[in-house]
């Protein structure tokens, strides 16, 4: 879904399984080791097990997500890298990533830390981490991801937001 609209859909039987060095945001990592970065803003980075959040277009809201039993990961919408979902998994900075008021909320007045924020990811070596946990791993079950994105730049290579395949070169 792109601002509410479906775009595309797929299904899959393979399992996610956990993720065995944890989860990257910001970075991918190819099969043959080499990695690609996304240059850009990124908030409200929402990872949901067991629901499909969205089957249908819907309206795009622009309110903070709002953690709830499903949700294992929310990150990237306040003045510091924390997962305010109950799992509270570590979120590390690597490279320069850093906070940022730029966000999608309808905000009028002074950005405040309870107003929401982002995460600007600059490139080559920014990326946030967050450790293997095993309420990060899918199986076969349904689950959703979503975000608010604000691409910087696009390099010629692709590069994925979120990346569960991890690696260990953090």
């Amino acid at each position: 879904f792109v601002n509410g609209l479906r775009t595309a859909s797929a299904t899959s039987s393979t399992a996610i399984t956990n993720p065995t060095a944890g989860v990257q945001i910001g970075r991918s990592t190819t099969s043959g080791g080499s990695q690609r970065y996304y240059t850009g803003y990124l908030s409200d980075t929402h990872f949901v097990k067991g629901t499909a959040k969205y089957t249908t277009d819907f309206k795009a809201s622009y309110e903070k997500l709002t953690a709830h039993a499903n949700t294992k990961l929310l990150t990237c919408r306040s003045n510091r890298f924390i997962d305010e979902s109950g799992s509270s998994h570590a979120v590390t900075m690597n490279g320069n990533a850093t906070i940022s008021t730029v966000n999608p909320l309808k905000i009028t007045d002074k950005w405040k830390p309870t107003k929401g924020g982002s995460a600007y990811i600059a490139g080559t070596g920014d990326h946030l981490h967050i450790p293997t946990h095993a309420d990060l791993s899918v199986g076969t079950g349904d689950f959703s991801i979503e975000c608010w994105v604000y691409i910087v730049s696009q390099a010629s290579s692709y590069a994925s937001i979120i990346d569960f395949r991890g690696d260990s070169t953090r």
